[in-house]
């Protein structure tokens, strides 16, 4: 089955706006400001996630007057104004956005799954050395993970994947190199449930095909089921094929989408 003919689920807004927000823990930006149910968010540019607007609700302002005060907070951060808009969740603004010419792009799918069933899902690797999970990257896995297929990872790097309150990173090493990379995290949604939160999630290109994603994936999440998780949520782009692949087979539905938009 392609990502294409996987069917969105029929989520109700006020659970796409829990995940949401317990995404936006698991991913913290290092300067945030409120404008009324609007969150923004600075990490001097390093990934849309921690250097965009996440409108989970209403300003406490007229749109226009909101829009200029997001401009202005982005210029005084040294950053472009950006919104992550999920949908259908934020249909309205969206459009509004998109009339006053907003370019939208960067379209991604949260994929969701309950953990019990992920694990069935997900073949073991006896053939494979255990992974090695430690509360902080090293230098070998951050040197290993490639933000959207970029070069070496800039120092706020480090503080927004460390900064939640429970990450945990996952390394594939054999014979002293590291294979493949992994990060999760744990936390709970506001209406109580536990979410295991997959990012980082990568294997070298030369040891692609063997299985190590799949081992990488399976070891944090027994290490989140440990602490009580009980569904698994990550974003991957609309056009990540191998991807969308990969968690089609393991069972992960698609709760929503969202994309960027920045002004004209």
């Amino acid at each position: 089955m392609s990502s294409a003919t996987v069917p969105v689920q029929t989520v109700p807004s006020d659970d796409i706006r829990r995940l949401e927000e317990v995404a936006a823990l698991g991913w913290p930006a290092p300067s945030t400001s409120r404008l009324g149910d609007w969150l923004l968010r600075a990490g001097e540019g390093w990934t849309g996630r921690a250097n965009s607007v996440l409108p989970l609700g209403e300003p406490d302002l007229p749109l226009d007057e909101a829009l200029a005060s997001v401009l202005r907070w982005y210029a005084s951060q040294g950053l472009p104004a950006r919104f992550q808009v999920p949908l259908p969740l934020c249909t309205d603004l969206d459009e509004a956005l998109d009339a006053r010419g907003w370019r939208a792009y960067n379209p991604t799918l949260v994929r969701i799954a309950d953990v019990a069933a992920v694990l069935a899902a997900s073949p073991a690797h006896p053939e494979l050395p255990a992974v090695a999970l430690d509360r902080e990257p090293s230098q070998e896995w951050l040197a290993a993970y490639h933000y959207r297929g970029g070069g070496k990872l800039p120092p706020v790097a480090l503080r927004v994947m460390t900064a939640a309150a429970d990450p945990i990173f996952a390394a594939m090493i054999v014979d002293g190199t590291v294979l493949g990379v992994a990060r999760a995290v744990v936390d709970n949604d506001p209406a109580g449930a536990i979410w295991c939160g997959i990012t980082a999630l990568e294997t070298v290109p030369a040891a692609r095909r063997r299985g190590i994603g799949d081992h990488l994936l399976r070891a944090v999440i027994e290490w989140a089921a440990d602490r009580g998780a009980t569904r698994v949520y990550l974003q991957v782009m609309e056009d990540n094929v191998a991807a969308q692949a990969m968690y089609d087979r393991l069972g992960f539905g698609i709760s929503h989408r969202y994309h960027y938009r920045t002004p004209p």
